[in-house]
């Protein structure tokens, strides 16, 4: 049985290839160019670009907005886009200006009490295949980057079968516990931003 959710997403950014910073994304979040990104209550500001977060579909995550008004050149993936809705994906670069971001997610398994009413009447454990029962311990597949899972497991079936061994992954979508989360390095983030700017330079 499964139960469909938006998984939580760290919007990653560098100012000028400095240190990266980390933004949790709680609904959405407006770019501006220099400007430390921030959770805003207001809609889309025209000059900025508002990541918004959405139910995944094929490794879609959140879409960019780009407004009108953004005083600075966008590119995606080293492609200029143009102002409108794009979407985004799990580990895509968005250049604002000098700026640069990328998403990740949070694919961490979610532990917590079965529940009839919110993982479904007759849901059972995607490993032993027994029924659960109301407030069962259990575990939630977090899935792959831009992958749902969302599978549950009893609780000791998980820490016994997949947790406990490396080479085990998910059968329902090859999540493997002990790979380690995706980010992106300085020194790699310092060599692309170098290169732009003497592309820059000599244009």
């Amino acid at each position: 049985m499964k139960q469909t959710c938006s998984r939580p997403l760290t919007l990653w950014a560098a100012k000028h290839a400095s240190q990266l910073q980390r933004v949790q994304i709680e609904r959405q979040v407006q770019l501006y160019p220099g400007v430390v990104p921030y959770n805003p209550e207001a809609e889309n500001d025209e000059a900025a670009v508002t990541l918004q977060m959405i139910e995944p579909f094929d490794r879609v995550v959140a879409v960019a907005f780009v407004g009108p008004a953004v005083p600075e050149h966008v590119v995606l993936n080293g492609t200029p886009v143009s102002p409108g809705m794009h979407p985004i994906r799990p580990t895509d670069r968005l250049d604002l200006g000098l700026d640069s971001y990328w998403l990740s997610e949070d694919l961490s398994p979610q532990r917590t009490s079965y529940d009839p009413e919110l993982h479904g009447l007759d849901a059972r454990c995607c490993m032993t295949k027994a029924r659960l029962r109301a407030g069962q311990e259990i575990v939630i597949c977090p899935g792959r980057p831009g992958v749902p899972c969302d599978v549950i497991y009893k609780a000791a079936a998980w820490e016994a079968v997949i947790q406990a061994n490396r080479e085990m992954k998910c059968p329902g979508c090859g999540y493997r516990p002990g790979e380690p989360a995706w980010h992106p390095t300085v020194p790699q983030l310092r060599r692309e931003v170098l290169h732009d700017l003497c592309n820059c330079f000599h244009e």
